[in-house]
């Protein structure tokens, strides 16, 4: 293994001054605040003027001064120094930190009187004060006031130059304030900004405050880029971040208690220095990827409580993490160490995992059933704490890595070869601890391993093969089968083999290790590289037999998804294809339609892989998926939790802070920044060199000179080396001309980007521009559709879109012309003087986009080719969207995702409103590329999709121009349109409404379940919420809601359950009343509605419609898992909502009593509603007014919750249930619901079959609220009324 580039930290001095500045305005060149506060750039004088109040002053000036309370100032900076350099020698300042150490606390009076004001004196001429008092002043004053001038390490500044972040220089200047202000016994302050918040959290510091800073609405900038501005920080603190603010965070970390009295050895056993140390020893050397070492120590393991186990299982995580410590300092010491190394390295990684997830359980007294048996005399994690323990004993002290001689560290290393088989023995029994822990720690909610595998065996699910062909489609959310076809005709045999030579591959292909990290810098080639593992491992696992299975899957930036579910849907696909049949597990997550959550779908892969010997999993390019930490989760499972051992799992991805905290706890890292993969390069180089039509022709001598630049400046990318080639076939062979060109190549990748675009002719420059828009926009549309599959719309449809990932050619030039007319510098005649086609891409676009060719199939018959286009690389399109273009030559091409999107929404609106009469046509049985190519069918595609999963987008956009597009395509669906949309012809409202614009509102809440078009269409019109309460009576088809998969469902269910309803009530109850299609858009729409609407509805009204529709999903909600659904049902109770309503006949405790829904049940009585409560006798339900769709819940008028329940044991109940339409057949076991039921005082009675008893009941148990009126109380709920009929008592509702 190669020794890694180290890091030294040392303090500044006045040399360094000039770099330090260099590296702050680097650093925060992309934050909008310092693009506000320096709004036309940084002049050479503001920076002469920042450099100038960095350091401190000499110490001469500060004689005699008392630092105590006003403070100490330290400067420290982080130098990189590559591999191989002297520890002596010169490094390259990559980070610094500047530091205000304040030894003890100061006055009330000084600190509540500290004024700032910002002066051109100090900040430069060129920079906006007013900005500046806004937002540092604001951080100042806010930091004072919580601070109260507190004793403390304050951190001022930490910038890392952007060529060099995640290297750990940031975490390396954390680490040496927080060891000198633990070796001090002071806390550390700080205000966090958006980018270092997950840095700081990883170091101990807690949230304090959150300061919301309102860019757009004081300065008006806006977030374009999609930049982090904290969206995702302190969210438990100060709630989700709204729109145009930029968060900061106060934070503090309490100091630890070191461990020694000693400053100094408590900074010993770290890697950094104090300031007083450093002026007498000098500065410190750290490896880039260090380890905080917490305290060792361990004491025996004995039967104990939780609280004494939990302190246990914390003392052996201590021990492993120096276990981990040293066997990393070891490893980068020596590099030729014994391969066992790694090993304990990887073992006690995992082990920490596991212990991570233990500790955490028994904390939170959720720990497993077996928590004695684990932690007794002799048990797993007494066995565990011996072994580590033994393991440290063997390697080698802390110390011995502290001295500059490497002799010691050799004679370790040769005396651990007597360790070895000592060793061998220690790992077998850590597996075999870890793996029951790990077992444990699942089979509370999970069956045994051997009845799951019988399970496995028997439980095959008797299909056709059509309907498993049904359950094939379904699972298919992504497939990355085109990629990897691509990326393995692109591999060049004979680069990538070094990885087949290394100990890290041998133990992952021979099972010693459960997962493998390969990592390395944008443009390396990894997908490249992944797609030629996969046939490797394929290789493998075909040798080995039927029992070896192999599953790839490339997360891709053209997807524009978070990948988890598609990875985890593709995975179980693929097994069920080699397994050759359907696991009945499959079947059943089939059955329940929807889109199924990741949690769901783990469960089920449990099961799968049991009719597995071993499952090899590859996944690309991990970075590329949106909201990676969710999929990051789900791979920490895969390679640590016990019931997956069976599977082997690779990664591959950038070198991204976030990802490395996860995967180096988990996997055996590997990396692409290694003399294999220049090699690699210089292979590929020489192939392209003999191969391309045109080099091939050059003299043999300019080959050469171009082998040697190309080398020379490709730093491990392939893909700038592809660029070079690119640029270089163009030249003419003249020898002068080329070598000028090899003189003068780029450095880097955005360089060579900016140059592609300046060949670019004046006059073709708007049409490329809005080629690139173009496939932004298509990208978007028909690949990001969050939560859902992108194939389920496709397949409602008459009209398809196939491969769409890339654009048909025949598509992008009529759109781009379309565009094209609108541009008023566009010189009409232009197109005139170019053919349009593929061959016009190449030579414009170059290395940008990549021109392929898509052969339409049907039934297996080729009916013909069309050239499509897609962008070259994912570093195209963030070049586009970068800040950094905007001040190039290329300026003209940025892309502004979101605004390019609402202007395309516009155009592909209007161009399916005026082709609508086209599409009654049906589908040609093989259709060609003229159906493919159709423009007016891909306005009519696309604009189907934009309104069903893509308004979020529209609504952030800035701009309402595409709402009135988006109402005349809505008011044009008749008499074809509807065959694109989700609401059949037979939705109509059956009465004109209050106001015109009440029926586009209504048919956009048909359309769009999150409620944005309808809020869009408000804003436009300056409507108010008062519209959401408006009276409509209408006719609907619910069935026209449902997924791909839910479409099964119609032909299998009578058309009672799936027949046109007539409803009349409020808009926002229609909204309510629609059932949800399995996922979590709907609820989260009506959540963010609710709020929108608040007090223009009836809480219980809408409870009751939401109990119906309710499906337990948890989701991801801001850093938190939660239901939509649920936080519905807290948000109406905590409004007033109660069970009955008068005028109906059933409450919503008795709907959910009848659907078994455990969660609405407990949170309704949680929320103090009557166990009891069953509803108004006298009223209806599922008529027009008293919820249509309700009807089947008349079979339980006048029953109590805890009868409805208890009947399910006895005899079959016949009604639908929740979103998926069903008749349930048979008697059901109520679970958990009964006993939660009686636990608040439920009785079992029937109102309408026994009275007398119904009476008794509610006389004991319901308190009436007596009112003239009735109607609704202050507080939004209905209150009920007390009749009298002849002096006697008639109970109206007893909720």
């Amino acid at each position: 293994m190669a020794t890694r580039p180290h890091l030294r930290v040392r303090e500044a001095t006045p040399a360094d001054v000039e770099a330090i500045v260099d590296v702050y305005f680097a650093a925060f060149d992309e934050n909008i605040m310092n693009q506000l506060m320096y709004p036309h750039g940084v002049s050479a004088e503001t920076r002469n003027k920042f450099g100038a109040r960095l350091l401190p002053p000499p110490a001469s000036e500060d004689a005699g001064k008392d630092t105590t309370t006003k403070g100490q100032t330290l400067v420290y900076v982080a130098e990189y120094l590559p591999e191989g350099t002297s520890t002596d020698s010169p490094g390259e300042i990559v980070a610094f930190g500047k530091w205000l150490l304040q030894r003890g606390p100061r006055p009330e009076e000084e600190w509540k009187n500290e004024n700032f004001t910002a002066t051109a004196e100090v900040w430069g001429d060129d920079c906006d004060l007013g900005v500046v008092d806004g937002f540092i002043g604001l951080m100042n004053r806010s930091q004072s006031e919580h601070a109260k001038g507190e004793a403390a390490l304050y951190l001022g500044i930490l910038a890392c130059s952007p060529t060099k972040q995640r290297s750990g220089a940031g975490s390396a200047l954390v680490e040496w304030g927080v060891n000198l202000a633990d070796s001090l016994g002071l806390p550390c302050r700080l205000e966090s900004s958006p980018v270092g918040y997950g840095l700081y959290r990883k170091f101990g510091f807690e949230d304090v405050a959150a300061i919301d800073v309102k860019i757009t609405e004081k300065w008006g900038g806006t977030n374009a880029n999609g930049s982090n501005w904290g969206a995702n920080n302190a969210i438990a603190l100060a709630g989700p971040l709204p729109d145009g603010v930029q968060r900061t965070v106060i934070m503090r970390r309490s100091p630890k208690k070191a461990s020694s009295s000693s400053p100094k050895a408590a900074l010993d056993r770290s890697y950094h220095q104090t300031p007083e140390q450093h002026r007498l020893s000098g500065s410190t050397v750290v490896t880039t990827s260090p380890a905080i070492s917490p305290g060792s120590g361990c004491g025996p393991s004995e039967n104990m409580d939780p609280l004494s186990a939990a302190a246990n299982i914390i003392q052996i995580i201590n021990a492993a993490n120096k276990v981990i410590n040293l066997c990393r300092r070891f490893l980068e010491v020596v590099r030729d160490a014994p391969g066992d190394l790694r090993l304990i390295l990887v073992e006690v990684s995992t082990l920490r995992a596991i212990l991570d997830d233990l500790h955490f359980l028994v904390s939170c007294n959720q720990g497993p059933s077996t928590l004695d048996t684990l932690t007794r005399d002799h048990g797993p994690v007494e066995g565990c704490r011996k072994v580590v323990s033994e393991l440290e004993d063997m390697l080698p002290a802390e110390s011995l890595f502290a001295t500059d001689s490497k002799r010691k560290a050799v004679l370790a290393a040769m005396s651990w070869l007597w360790k070895e088989s000592r060793a061998k023995t220690l790992l077998d029994e850590l597996r075999e601890y870890k793996s029951t822990i790990a077992l444990a720690l699942t089979t509370d909610s999970s069956l045994d391993i051997k009845e799951t595998k019988n399970n496995t065996e028997k439980i095959y699910a008797a299909l056709t093969d059509a309907q498993e062909q049904n359950v094939f489609n379904w699972l298919i959310a992504t497939d990355p089968t085109e990629i990897h076809e691509r990326s393995r005709d692109t591999y060049e045999p004979g680069t990538g083999e070094w990885l087949f030579r290394s100990p890290e591959w041998q133990s992952w292909l021979g099972e010693k290790t459960r997962c493998l990290w390969i990592h390395g810098i944008p443009g390396a080639g990894k997908t490249i590289f992944a797609s030629h593992l996969i046939e490797s491992v394929g290789m493998h696992c075909g040798r080995q037999g039927s029992g070896y299975a192999c599953v790839y899957y490339y997360c891709y930036f053209g997807h524009s998804q978070d990948e988890t579910t598609p990875v985890l849907r593709w995975i179980l696909l693929e097994l069920c294809r080699q397994l050759g049949r359907v696991p009945l597990a499959v079947h059943e997550l089939y059955r329940r339609g929807g889109n199924p959550s990741p949690r769901n779908l783990l469960a089920t892969l449990e099961q799968v892989i049991q009719a597995f010997d071993r499952v090899h999993v590859i996944i690309d390019a991990v970075d590329e998926s949106l909201q990676r930490e969710n999929l990051l989760r789900v791979l920490r499972d895969l390679a640590v939790d016990g019931r997956f051992e069976k599977l082997r799992l690779l990664a591959t991805s950038r070198e991204y802070l976030d990802i490395e905290e996860v995967m180096v706890d988990i996997a055996t890292p590997v990396s692409m920044r290694n003399p294999f993969v220049h090699d690699d390069i210089v292979l590929y180089i020489k192939s392209r060199l003999d191969t391309h039509p045109r080099l091939k022709r050059w003299p043999e001598m300019l080959r050469k000179e171009v082998l040697r630049a190309l080398c020379r400046g490709a730093n491990g990318m392939f893909r700038w080396v592809v660029c070079q080639i690119d640029a270089l076939q163009r030249l003419k062979p003249d020898i002068k001309i080329v070598q000028a060109a090899l003189a003068n190549l780029p450095k880097t990748l955005d360089e060579t980007y900016e140059r592609v675009f300046s060949r670019i002719p004046e006059d073709a420059r708007l049409f490329i521009k809005h080629v690139l828009h173009w496939l932004s926009t298509h990208r978007l549309i028909h690949q990001a559709i969050p939560g859902a599959e992108p194939i389920a719309t496709c397949d409602l449809s008459k009209i398809q879109i196939p491969h769409s990932a890339d654009i048909p050619c025949s598509v992008l030039f009529a759109a781009v012309q379309q565009s094209l007319a609108h541009e008023e510098e566009c010189d009409p005649l232009f197109l005139d003087g170019y053919v349009l086609d593929e061959d016009l891409l190449r030579e414009l676009c170059g290395c940008l986009v990549t021109v392929g060719t898509y052969t339409i199939r049907t039934n297996l018959t080729d009916n013909g080719e069309m050239p499509v286009l897609s962008f070259a690389h994912y570093t195209v399109l963030e070049f586009l969207e970068s800040r950094r273009i905007r001040s190039s030559p290329a300026a003209l091409f940025a892309l502004d995702r979101d605004r390019v999107l609402a202007e395309h929404a516009t155009v592909l609106l209007l161009g399916a409103t005026s082709s609508v009469d086209q599409w009654g046509l049906e589908m040609p049985d093989k259709p060609g590329t003229d159906v493919y190519g159709d423009f007016d069918r891909y306005c009519a595609q696309s604009s189907a999709i934009l309104l069903h999963w893509h308004t979020a987008l529209l609504a952030s956009s800035g701009t309402t121009s595409w709402v009135s597009a988006a109402v005349q395509l809505l008011q044009a669906r008749a008499p074809y349109l509807g065959g694109l949309f989700w609401y059949p012809l037979e939705c109509f409202l059956r009465s004109p409404p209050p106001e015109p614009h009440i029926e586009p509102l209504v048919r956009m809440l048909q359309v769009d379940e999150r409620a944005n078009l309808a809020r869009a269409l408000l804003t436009n019109l300056g409507r108010t919420a008062e519209d959401l309460a408006s009276q409509v009576d209408l006719e609907f088809q619910p069935g026209a809601f449902f997924s791909g998969t839910d479409v099964y469902y119609r032909s299998r269910y009578p058309r009672d359950f799936l027949g046109t309803f007539h409803f009349r009530g409020s808009v926002l109850e229609f909204f309510a009343h629609l059932p949800c299609c399995g996922w979590s858009q709907p609820w989260q729409g009506l959540y963010e509605m609710l709020d929108f609407a608040a007090g223009h509805f009836d809480p219980s009204r809408i409870l009751l419609f939401v109990v119906a529709n309710h499906q337990h999903d948890v989701v991801c909600v801001g850093l938190k898992t939660a239901c939509w659904g649920c936080l519905i049902l807290k948000k109406l109770l905590q409004l007033g909502a109660r069970s009955t309503i008068p005028g109906y006949a059933v409450g919503s405790l008795q709907v959910a009593a009848a659907l078994l829904d455990s969660d609405s049940v407990r949170i309704m009585l949680e929320a103090g509603l009557d166990p009891n409560d069953i509803g108004d006798l006298g009223g209806e339900i599922g008529t027009p007014d008293k919820g249509p769709m309700l009807g089947v819940f008349n079979s339980v008028k006048g029953q109590s919750a805890l009868h409805i329940v208890q009947a399910r044991r006895t005899r079959a109940v016949y009604y639908v249930t929740r979103s998926v339409w069903y008749m349930e057949d048979r008697p059901s076991e109520p679970g958990p619901i009964e006993d939660l039921l009686i636990q608040y005082g439920a009785r079992n009675f029937n109102a309408l079959s026994d009275p007398d008893s119904y009476l008794v009941a509610e006389m004991e148990t319901v308190q009436i609220s007596i009112s003239e009126t009735g109607g609704y109380g202050e507080d939004g709920a209905h209150t009920m009324q007390q009749q009298g009929t002849d002096g006697g008592l008639v109970l109206v509702a007893g909720g």
